[in-house]
């Protein structure tokens, strides 16, 4: 039994208790129904989750440290093109969100939150795996981006 399992057949316990005790005379109890809606949510999340993994490509698998590395200089890049370096509060992550036939789709988010201002932009891009693999993380990086070489 996976962890997954585990924790599903734990909450699954848990909630026949609860209902049971609603059940035996707690029914205006809100803090036992506020368990069970819970409890209820929590189950579908986990439901909700595995089906989106069952939709992951076979051939997809997670980028390296290296990779992600590289993504965020090309995401501090993003950043430093659109604002002084001497920006407060500036910040960049890049995040890979899907991998098909070596083309990394990735969500490039950067702006400024301070004080004074809460600024987000974001920007999808294209992304050759093997390219950015080749890339030794100097320089231009515009011949990785698709559309961009």
């Amino acid at each position: 039994m996976n962890i997954v399992d585990r924790l599903k057949k734990e909450i699954n316990a848990t909630l026949e208790q609860e209902k049971q005790t609603y059940s035996d005379g707690a029914e205006t109890d809100d803090v036992i129904q506020g368990w069970i809606e819970a409890l209820e949510y929590v189950n579908g999340q986990i439901d909700s989750l595995e089906e989106l993994e069952q939709e992951q490509p076979k051939d997809f698998r997670p980028i390296t440290w290296s990779e992600q590395m590289k993504l965020g200089l090309i995401a501090d890049c993003y950043l430093w093109n659109n604002y002084p370096k001497t920006t407060n509060g500036a910040y960049s992550t890049s995040k890979v969100t899907d991998v098909v036939e070596g083309i990394l789709s990735v969500i490039v988010k950067f702006g400024q939150q301070d004080d004074c201002h809460n600024e987000t932009y974001s920007e999808h891009i294209k992304v050759d795996r093997a390219k950015l693999n080749a890339w030794d993380g100097k320089g231009d990086f515009k011949h990785i981006i698709k559309g961009q070489e």
